[in-house]
């Protein structure tokens, strides 16, 4: 999972917000601000959850989760073994 830094430049833009400013809503030092903004840091889950919390951005729209590639794994019946079912 990455961090979507576009989203909160985005933010930050459509609330008229330097970064300094940013940075003082969300608790952070407005150094670290700027290294989320592009990508040379990425949040811990706190820092995540207060950025979501402060912003009313959902989790889940701060970070990319990538889609896997490919049909989803088989379920296995009761009792079957890995080894027998690629065999």
């Amino acid at each position: 999972m990455a961090f979507r830094k576009e989203i909160l430049k985005k933010w930050r833009a459509e609330n008229h917000l330097s970064q300094s400013e940013a940075a003082k809503m969300l608790d952070v030092t407005q150094a670290f601000y700027s290294h989320l903004e592009v990508g040379r840091k990425s949040p811990s889950l706190g820092t995540l959850e207060i950025i979501s919390e402060r912003t009313k951005i959902p989790i889940s729209d701060l970070l990319d989760v990538p889609n896997p590639t490919g049909p989803p794994p088989k379920k296995m019946a009761v009792g079957e073994s890995a080894e027998a079912k690629s065999a």
